[in-house]
């Protein structure tokens, strides 16, 4: 999928088109941080909400590539408003065997994006090789693009990194079972006059990679390292959840400070619960 910053209802790779009015259709009162772009993630969500065959993720089933879920059986789709935005659940066919599932998330507020896609068989015999996995595959158009953040808890003990990424290839991973050894799964990819903070959400291995150009970068990332198999009747898996956040400018403190005032106040544990 390809994602520009500026107009947010530009056509986008696989036929996704962004709807007009996109930009008004939050719920909640957005942030009044300045550099929170929460347009462009609604704009994002409303195209996935449109169409759920849109969501940037990648895999190989039965020898044959597919990239995003179009080509797939509708089944399926739900979209609902939640205090804070929407959900959207969405179930397609692949074949007589595997159903997938899509769900994802809204955060009007910050224009917070999320998203998570299962394989499951629900048919009474194996599946067909399902491999090659990315839970994200998205090209992101801007000039200048970098990519900052620090490395793992383990080893390199939270170095700082900044990286441009043009023609050039970057990739990290967490090869050993403990998502945060050695690098960590979360990212600040710059490009343009803006960025999209960015994390995979998962405990095991993982892997992500990044491609630049002069102005345009590919962020290519799975779980589960080499993963390649069957589904047995009743059995399911899934891709990592993929969590988005655009912002505005290219400044580091305050790109990190938008982070942190969603992840306070959306994900942190509290202590009532």
């Amino acid at each position: 999928m390809l994602l520009r910053r500026f107009p947010c209802s530009l056509a986008m790779l696989m036929a996704v088109v962004f709807p007009a009015a996109c930009g008004k259709l939050q719920t909640v009162t957005p942030t009044d941080r300045p550099n929170a772009a929460v347009e462009e993630g609604i704009c994002r969500f409303e195209a996935w909400a449109e169409d759920p065959a849109s969501l940037p993720v990648a895999f190989v089933y039965d020898g044959q590539e597919y990239a995003g879920l179009a080509g797939l059986e509708p089944i399926s789709k739900e979209i609902r408003k939640t205090p804070a935005g929407k959900t959207l659940t969405a179930r397609f066919r692949l074949d007589e065997n595997l159903e997938v599932r899509a769900e994802a998330l809204l955060n009007g507020e910050f224009g917070e994006m999320e998203y998570t896609v299962w394989f499951e068989n629900h048919g009474t015999g194996p599946s067909r090789v399902l491999k090659d996995i990315r839970s994200a595959a998205i090209t992101f158009s801007g000039t200048d693009p970098e990519v900052r953040g620090c490395l793992g808890d383990h080893g390199h003990l939270y170095s700082d990194y900044d990286l441009a990424l043009r023609d050039t290839v970057v990739r990290f991973a967490s090869g050993g079972g403990r998502a945060t050894h050695g690098h960590f799964p979360y990212f600040d990819l710059v490009y343009g006059d803006g960025g999209t903070l960015m994390a995979l959400g998962w405990a095991g291995t993982w892997w992500a990679e990044f491609s630049g150009e002069e102005s345009q970068v590919r962020w290519t990332a799975g779980n589960c390292i080499g993963f390649e198999s069957v589904l047995l009747p009743g059995e399911k898996i899934r891709t990592a959840l993929v969590v988005q956040l655009p912002y505005k400018g290219r400044d580091r403190d305050e790109a990190s400070n938008l982070w942190r005032e969603w992840f306070l106040k959306y994900n942190m544990p509290k202590a009532d619960a």
